[in-house]
């Protein structure tokens, strides 16, 4: 396979989020085309940590850019 400009990428979070045994993410991606650079990407996650016990709690969003 040749080379392609993809590369992978690594979203970081602003804060740690704790999962404990049967806790789960659920959550959206979204990957768009900046206006003003079409080979520039912004991706949109958001998600909410839904405990074991059924809790949700605070929705985490953030977004990110990718050259």
């Amino acid at each position: 396979m040749g080379y392609t400009h993809w590369g992978q990428q690594v979203f970081y979070l602003t804060a740690p989020v704790d999962l404990f045994l049967g806790d789960r993410l659920e959550g959206t991606m979204k990957m768009y085309r900046t206006k003003d650079n079409s080979r520039l990407y912004k991706v949109d996650v958001a998600f909410t940590v839904v405990r074991a016990s059924g809790a949700a709690e605070a929705t985490v969003a953030n977004t990110y850019e990718i050259p």
